[in-house]
């Protein structure tokens, strides 16, 4: 006849049988999830929850599959940063609420920005890239040409060539801030990135 100490430590044992079922399927279930693609680990967590399982069993499940690398949040967040520049530059702020959104982990997102460049050497390079070839071909004497045509028509004849330049470069400039804007760019950075863009883009038509 059992006592209740055998009672107990055989129902711990099932207990016991049972968490490490749960746990296996939980992995299992995630494997699935992950299959032949990179997943993050908040993504994976956001399945698993759905799926039923306890918080306690997706926590230790998400550490087991970092360990046998089949999460790996940086690398991910590695590839989102290097894919995100050029004209697709990005704040540091946008960075880091792009990749919290996707569900890569905060240790994960702090690592890959540490290879970002910082805002306004970003900001540069976003506005060169978008607006660079746009106007590498023209010249200050050129810039009126890109005016709208209807737009030239409505204006006074009084309006001289250099007052038609200041618009288009108003026009311009304005684009280029809902540009760097949409960026996630400071406004203080947008400002320096515009004025700076405009005065090397004149010093060097007149080297020309």
């Amino acid at each position: 006849m059992k006592n209740a100490d055998q009672f107990v430590f055989q129902t711990k044992t099932d207990q016991e049988r049972a968490a490490e079922q749960i746990l296996q399927a939980a992995r299992s279930a995630a494997i699935r999830f992950i299959g032949l693609g990179r997943k993050t680990s908040g993504r994976i967590e956001d399945h698993l929850q759905q799926a039923g399982y306890e918080p306690d069993t997706i926590r230790q499940v998400l550490q087991d599959l970092k360990n046998d690398q089949y999460i790996d949040d940086e690398r991910i967040a590695r590839r989102q940063v290097r894919s995100r520049s050029g004209a697709k530059s990005e704040s540091t702020v946008r960075l880091a609420q792009r990749l919290a959104q996707g569900g890569v982990d905060e240790e994960a997102v702090q690592a890959a920005l540490q290879d970002v460049p910082d805002d306004r050497t970003a900001a540069r390079e976003a506005l060169a890239a978008r607006f660079g070839r746009q106007l590498n071909q023209a010249s200050n004497q050129q810039l009126d040409q890109q005016l709208d045509q209807n737009a030239i028509q409505q204006l006074d004849h009084r309006v001289d060539q250099q007052m038609a330049q200041r618009l288009e470069q108003r026009k311009i400039s304005m684009k280029m801030q809902r540009f760097l804007a949409s960026r996630g760019f400071s406004a203080e950075i947008t400002r320096e990135t515009i004025r700076d863009f405009w005065k090397g883009y004149f010093d060097n038509d007149d080297d020309n």
